[in-house]
C-alpha cells in the first residue's frame, strides 16, 4: 500500500462555478456541437459560461460509436484554455483561492490544510502541461461503446511518458 498524504476531489458540479471564477473559458470549436447551440459550429470561438461550460465537457452523441473521442478533445481543448486564465487569476489576486475554496466547498473533498494546496497551486502555476497521450486503438459496440487500445501503442505511450532517452 502506498500512502496518500494529500488529496483535492472536485465533483462535476464545480465546473461551472471555477469557469466563471476565472471568467470564462474561451475555446474555438473543430467540430459541430448542434446539440449545444445553433452557435456551436465548427470554427466558431465561444465563451463558456457557467452550465455551457458542463455542457461543453460533459456532451456525447451516444449514436456515434466513437463520440467519446470527441468528448475527450473536448476536455483537452477546455483545460488548455482554462490553465492560463486560471493561472492569471491565481498571480494577479491573492484572495482567489480562499474565495474560490469558499464558494466550491459544495462540490469538494479535499485532505489537506489550505496552506498546503495554495503550495500546489504555487507550483502548478508555474508547471509545464505536457502533450496528452493517446492510445492507437478502436470501438467496438458492446452494450456500451468500449475502446480496445492496440498493445503496441500503449507499450509505445509508456516509454514516451516514463523513459527518457
Amino acid at each position: 500500500q502506498a500512502p496518500i498524504d494529500d488529496y483535492i476531489s472536485f465533483t462535476m458540479g464545480s465546473v461551472p462555478v471555477i469557469n466563471d471564477l476565472v471568467g470564462g473559458v474561451t475555446v474555438t470549436l473543430d467540430e459541430d456541437l448542434p446539440a449545444l447551440g445553433k452557435d456551436y459550429v465548427a470554427g466558431a470561438t465561444i465563451t463558456l459560461k457557467g452550465q455551457a461550460a458542463l455542457k461543453f465537457v460533459r456532451y456525447r452523441d451516444t449514436s456515434l460509436l466513437e463520440s467519446n473521442a470527441s468528448r475527450m478533445k473536448r476536455h483537452q481543448m477546455y483545460l488548455e484554455a482554462f490553465l492560463p486564465q486560471a493561472r492569471k487569476m491565481v498571480s494577479s489576486n491573492e484572495n482567489f483561492l480562499p474565495d474560490a475554496l469558499e464558494q466550491l466547498s459544495p462540490y469538494l473533498c479535499m485532505e489537506m490544510s489550505v496552506n498546503e494546496l495554495s503550495e500546489y497551486i504555487d507550483k502548478l502555476c508555474s508547471y509545464e502541461i505536457l502533450p496528452t497521450i493517446t492510445y492507437d486503438g478502436s470501438y467496438v459496440q458492446g452494450k456500451y461503446a468500449e475502446f480496445y487500445p492496440e498493445e503496441e501503442s500503449v507499450m509505445s505511450c509508456v516509454r514516451e511518458a516514463f523513459c527518457s532517452e
